[in-house]
């Protein structure tokens, strides 16, 4: 491991995750716990078939599963069960409960077992992370990490009183609880989101979304009245749909750092233009490609249909662009259809399942310019169309004020964990043993007496050791 400080230095820092109470003591990991290495198993035994040993990898440390598979024998002090503390030593540093089944222990991977009679071993795990996190931080970004048991055993790490540990863990698990019943509401919020958009969506290209504007306020089984279905061709003067160049027009090797800008699939989302990755092309190759010019306000489709039809209308950019051959560019007709109109109506589940029904069994499903033009869309008067674009987004703008507050709390509620963990190892979540023993009115062992019990049992296994040392010799 290369330290850009020495390893007494990291923890020299008592804030946050480092931080103890003035009533507790500290205590070198070594002397209440075993750290046990993991066995290097000769890789061209590994498979992935499932036939042998499941093998614990670093990589499988947090999915808590594994699909390697060794086929040869494993050392019964290398078998790791469900509830072990496994370490991974390289890359980052992370102290995990191990959730599979039983699985051989890999080189490069630690199992660690606190002593229970000092140690609570889930009192060790809350704490751990912060304390390898800080060696992480301390290790040079010049190479990957390297964790040693060694590195392990000489953390310096905080000792309350036994009974306190206990209260700590029962105090922190019942809030991590509620953390996580809050986390799995959240997610419900987006979920709810989501659906509703597509509501939105559904009723605005079905026309029951303009029931009360419209006059006539009767829907017979299909459409209202006034509306029809169209062929997307119907609404386009020739050339207003076209696709960008094939094959050699454009390559790879053409793309430059700046210069006219390349619409690719990536940058087409579901009524969102994702402008995070650019592409360019020289002035020099645009000319070549002019054609394929697209401008503010075009519609650009995304020839590729996988579980939705990705569709946005093209903001205004920083130069001229193109789009590319996996990218349609869509121009109707102004005083039939309505843009914003003619993409919502395109994203709906409607269009999507009349594309699919038409690149059914593809292994790649992609829609062409013929097949595009076939496509069967709604069309209302025109006056109706910017009555639908500005409800929906009108109705858009408040989910999206829903969605704003949403992740404000979901950031609020990640960065919780660590806030309760600091809190809880700072002495202030809990009454600290000796004011509670106080309160009670009862005697207590503190972390100083609990020191001095570790030193004793020490000291005891360290004369059984040699007693047992002497005898082999003797009989020797």
């Amino acid at each position: 491991m290369s330290l850009i400080v020495s390893f007494d230095e990291i923890f020299e820092q008592k804030s946050g995750l480092l931080a103890t109470h003035q009533t507790w003591r500290r205590i070198e990991l070594g002397k209440v716990c075993k750290v046990i290495n993991g066995f290097p198993f000769k890789s061209q035994y590994f498979n992935s078939t499932g036939k042998g040993s499941p093998i614990i990898r670093i990589r499988d440390l947090y999915k808590g599963e594994t699909g390697t598979f060794y086929n040869g024998s494993v050392p019964e002090e290398f078998i790791v069960n469900y509830g072990d503390l496994l370490i991974g030593m390289d890359g980052i540093f992370r102290c995990c409960e191990w959730i599979g089944g039983p699985a051989g222990l890999n080189q490069r991977v630690c199992k660690i077992v606190p002593d229970d009679r000092f140690l609570d071993r889930k009192f060790f795990l809350f704490g751990i992370n912060g304390y390898l996190k800080a060696i992480q931080d301390a290790t040079s970004s010049v190479t990957v990490g390297h964790l040693s048991s060694l590195d392990i055993l000489r953390i310096p790490f905080p000792l309350p009183p036994i009974a306190e540990q206990r209260r700590l863990v029962a105090h922190l698990e019942k809030v991590f609880g509620l953390v996580d019943d809050c986390k799995a509401r959240q997610a419900k919020v987006s979920d709810l989101l989501i659906r509703f958009r597509q509501s939105i969506i559904s009723a605005a290209c079905s026309g029951r979304l303009t029931a009360d504007w419209r006059k006539d306020r009767s829907l017979d089984d299909e459409l209202p009245s006034g509306w029809k279905l169209r062929q997307l061709q119907e609404l386009f003067p020739p050339g207003g749909i076209f696709d960008g160049p094939f094959g050699s027009n454009l390559k790879t090797s053409d793309y430059k750092t700046s210069g006219v800008r390349v619409i690719r699939l990536e940058n087409v989302g579901r009524l969102r233009f994702k402008n995070e990755r650019e592409t360019y092309i020289s002035q020099k190759k645009y000319l070549t490609l002019q054609r394929h010019t697209v401008s503010e306000g075009d519609i650009i489709f995304a020839s590729f249909i996988d579980e939705e039809v990705r569709v946005c209308v093209l903001p205004r950019l920083e130069t001229a662009a193109i789009a590319k051959a996996d990218c349609f560019c869509l121009r109707p007709k102004p005083e039939l259809v309505d843009r914003r109109y003619l993409t919502y109506q395109l994203s709906s589940q409607k269009s999507y399942d009349s594309l699919v029904a038409e690149v059914h069994g593809a292994t790649r499903p992609r829609i062409n310019t013929t097949q595009l033009r076939k496509l069967e869309i709604a069309v209302c008067p025109i006056d109706e169309q910017r009555e639908i674009v500005w409800r929906i987004e009108s109705l858009f703008s408040l989910a999206d004020r829903i969605e704003s507050r949403y992740k404000a709390v979901q950031q609020q509620v990640d960065r919780l964990p660590h806030s309760v963990l600091a809190k809880a190892f700072r002495g202030e979540l809990v009454s600290t043993e000796a004011e509670l023993a106080e309160r009670e009115g009862r005697t207590y062992e503190s972390a100083e007496q609990l020191l001095q019990r570790i030193r004793a049992a020490r000291t005891e296994l360290g004369v059984k050791k040699r007693s047992v040392q002497t005898k082999r010799r003797r009989k020797a």
